[in-house]
């Protein structure tokens, strides 16, 4: 039984529904139909506690994996608190399996949301600790991607400010 829920996520909605995570189709059902609040429906089902709590019967990369897709489409969907401690969760869950690369992904996603909140020095800080997270990894595209989440934070910061 434990084994069911893993199965689901990699069977049916990565390999199905989103039609894998590379390639051409990857993220097809985001991506190619903007199914955002249909995504969060379907990984809804392995939340223990609703975009906290992840089902122990995932693997701890899948729980950190599903943290972040339901923050991305809970930003993607205006609903920007409960995207940020989603993604302050998965970014936790990639670092805990050492998985610098996908905890620089996540940490963009939330500096990202941080920025939309108005919360620039969170965003700020955030797109410093994915660099960082990227750096470890060795990994260029993460690293390019949170410097261009540092620079977008740093650029809104210059026009926010109360003279």
């Amino acid at each position: 039984m434990a084994n069911i829920h893993q199965e689901a996520r990699d069977d049916i909605f990565r390999d199905r529904i989103q039609r894998g995570l590379a390639g051409s189709d990857a993220f097809f059902s985001l991506h190619k139909l903007g199914g955002f609040n249909s995504d969060l429906m379907a990984v809804a089902v392995f939340f223990e506690q609703t975009w906290l709590k992840v089902s122990s019967n995932l693997s701890k990369s899948t729980q950190g994996w599903i943290l972040n897709h339901a923050g991305f489409c809970l930003s993607a969907l205006g609903r920007l608190s409960e995207a940020q401690d989603a993604l302050g969760l998965a970014v936790a869950e990639a670092l805990d399996c050492g998985q610098f690369s996908n905890a620089a992904t996540y940490a963009t996603n939330l500096s990202k949301t941080c920025v939309s909140l108005g919360n620039m020095h969170s965003a700020e800080n955030v797109a410093k600790e994915a660099i960082r997270f990227a750096e470890l990894a060795d990994d260029n595209f993460e690293r390019q991607a949170a410097s261009a989440a540092l620079a977008r934070v740093l650029h809104q910061k210059k026009f926010t400010k109360v003279h």
